[in-house]
Order: structure tokens, then sequence, then C-alpha cells
């Protein structure tokens, strides 16, 4: 049982992980345009 946890913890983590880059890319993006950067 508890080796189930931690992979569903483990699975938790990569997927906020993923999701977490994907707004840092939106936010980097957001940033970029705000300034003009080329």
């Amino acid at each position: 049982m508890e080796n189930t946890m931690e992979k569903f913890i483990t699975f938790i983590i990569i997927s906020n992980k993923k999701e977490a880059l994907q707004l840092w890319d939106v936010t980097f993006r957001s940033i970029q345009k705000s300034y003009n950067i080329n």
C-alpha cells in the first residue's frame, strides 16, 4: 500500500511540474511581449 501511495504522489508531482512549466512558458512569453524583447 505504501508503494502505491508513493507512485501516486510521484505522479502528482510530475503532473504539477508539467503544468508549472506550461505556466512559466506562458508567463515568460507575456513578459517578452510587454518588454518587446526580440
